[in-house]
């Protein structure tokens, strides 16, 4: 079955971006909500589920059966169905690669309708940098998996649903608790190789300690780092929204005067 049109509301669009902008040395995940017709012919994405990467690689990011059950909960609490994944491609190409293209035919023998995002950031084109995003699916082509391109339209909006907005605040959350997960990981990591006897434990005591403080560094250098690029600049800018929306307020307010 072939899909021929995704359409994607603006401020899933809008959530999509804002968390692919946020990190420019790891692909992002998330999973898309919506509907499709009966005929399959269009698939519209109306809500989003930001997941927690599980192993930070720069090349590649897969979908785990713990992050497909939690998108299917997210869908049924919000009266849609899972119909896609989104990932970043921070500083290469907008199109699918191989693992890609596998982990989108895995997806598409649970449903021929789920369609994958691609959101590339941070690639520069002649020295000027641009988001492109492109749907695709996955076709078994002579035991050769090749892409499917699917046009993609953004649907304009009244405005940031409230289930939008509640996965643009979970962003900070989201790479706080992955540093957490990870300093964890490598601590216990860490403590998993001390020997036998007192002076061999009193040695690996020491460099435990060693480690560990080394490992706490990274942590709250991380932590920072999060704070400083993600926490800050968003509060900036719902506090610069919000003095805009008040301002449009007072405007309505005043032309209503005239009016009446």
């Amino acid at each position: 079955m072939t899909q021929e049109r995704v359409i994607v509301s603006a401020d899933v669009y809008l959530a999509l971006s804002t968390y692919a902008l946020a990190t420019e040395k790891e692909e992002t995940l998330a999973m898309l909500m919506g509907s499709t017709t009966a005929d399959g012919v269009t698939v519209t994405v109306t809500h989003c589920l930001f997941c927690q990467r599980k192993d930070k690689r720069r090349d590649r990011v897969e979908i785990s059966s713990e992050q497909l059950s939690q998108a299917i909960s997210h869908a049924d609490a919000t009266g849609t169905a899972v119909v896609g994944w989104a990932h970043s491609h921070p500083h290469i190409t907008v199109l699918p690669s191989h693992v890609d293209l596998r982990c989108q035919r895995d997806q598409q023998m649970l449903s021929d309708a789920f369609v994958g995002v691609i959101v590339s950031v941070f690639n520069d084109f002649k020295g000027v940098q641009r988001v492109q995003v492109i749907a695709f699916r996955s076709l078994n082509d002579g035991g050769e998996l090749r892409r499917i391109e699917v046009p993609i339209f953004i649907q304009p909006c009244s405005g940031i649903k409230r289930e939008s907005l509640q996965q643009l605040l979970r962003i900070p959350q989201i790479f706080l608790q992955e540093e957490k997960e990870f300093f964890t990981k490598a601590c216990t990591q860490s403590r998993s190789g001390v020997g036998d006897g007192a002076v061999a434990a009193a040695s690996d005591a020491r460099e435990d300690r060693i480690v560990t403080s080394h490992y706490s560094g990274v942590y709250v250098r991380n932590l920072t780092s999060v704070l400083d690029k993600l926490c800050v600049p968003m509060v900036q800018a719902f506090v610069e929204r919000h003095e805009r929306n008040m301002a449009e307020i007072e405007a309505l307010k005043e032309r209503l005067k005239v009016l009446g």
